[in-house]
């Protein structure tokens, strides 16, 4: 089975640290960038919003499984997912949607983007005609805008309870782990 993500990571946890630490962001960006920045992944946010129920109602009718991030970022959620569906995977965290934004926000901020409050994306698994008919359903007959809410598989199951980064050289386990970098820089 693929392993696939509908939408990006990261989303609410960027907008929460452009919105709260905008006056730290503007010695490095541009009032202008930071607003557009804002501006796009509220846009996100609300596209997202707009089309999860029909993604969802379209998994359920499907018997596709699907998991929901939120707070931990996408690798939590990974682990998680995996817990649920009692599976283990391989995973290429260079495929996982996310803005560019969220990385220039991690590196000034010194964090993990993909351990960022997560929300404006669906991991779900699908075989590869489930893929394909998703992406000809709603992708390709224009129910989905690619932009704002863009579909890639990220990984695949196996049959051993592992779940293992295999996007670079030396094989790197996935572990359970929920603390989410927002706190570290916005207070609960």
């Amino acid at each position: 089975m693929n392993l696939v993500i509908v939408g990006y990571t990261a989303v609410f946890g960027s907008v929460s640290i452009l919105k709260q630490k905008k006056e730290d962001l503007l010695d490095r960006f541009s009032n202008d960038y930071i607003e557009e920045n804002i501006s796009s992944f509220e846009t996100i946010i609300l596209y997202m919003d707009s089309i999860r129920n029909d993604i969802i109602n379209h998994f359920q009718n499907n018997n596709i499984s699907f998991f929901e991030p939120d707070k931990g970022g996408i690798l939590a959620a990974l682990w998680k997912f995996g817990e649920q569906e009692k599976i283990g995977f391989e995973y290429n965290l260079k495929s996982i949607n996310i803005k560019q934004m969220s990385i220039e926000l991690s590196d000034f901020y010194d964090i993990n983007p993909y351990r960022l409050y997560s929300g404006a994306e669906i991991l779900c698994l699908m075989s590869d005609d489930e893929y394909q008919d998703f992406v000809n359903k709603y992708y390709n007959d224009g129910k989905i805008d690619f932009i704002k809410c863009p579909i890639k598989i990220i990984g695949k199951t196996h049959n051993k309870k592992s779940r293992i980064r295999n996007d670079i050289e030396t094989a790197s386990f996935l572990i359970k782990y929920y603390q989410d970098e927002l706190y570290k820089i916005i207070k609960k």
